[in-house]
């Protein structure tokens, strides 16, 4: 999978959009659907205390931690699924 993905959005400036608009906590408390936040149990901390603030901002969001894998968890272990 990783081999034939094409990392196009690394160089046609699409991943900047995703640093251009901060979601503000006011922002996420809007979000009303279910969401579920995966983390690597061995993510950096950072993404971990990242996605704590998530949780805590969506009334409906819950973290789910894949024991064994980091930052790229359903590349690392895809039989984990969600």
């Amino acid at each position: 999978m990783i081999d034939n993905h094409s990392w196009d959005e690394l160089f046609d400036g699409k991943l900047t959009t995703l640093d251009q608009r901060p979601q503000t906590r006011r922002a996420m408390r809007r979000i009303k659907v279910p969401v579920m936040i995966v983390v690597g149990e061995k993510d950096i901390p950072a993404f971990a205390r990242s996605a704590e603030l998530i949780r805590r901002s969506i009334s409906s969001a819950d973290i789910r931690y894949l024991p064994g894998t980091g930052h790229l968890t359903l590349i690392e272990d895809p039989t984990q699924g969600v």
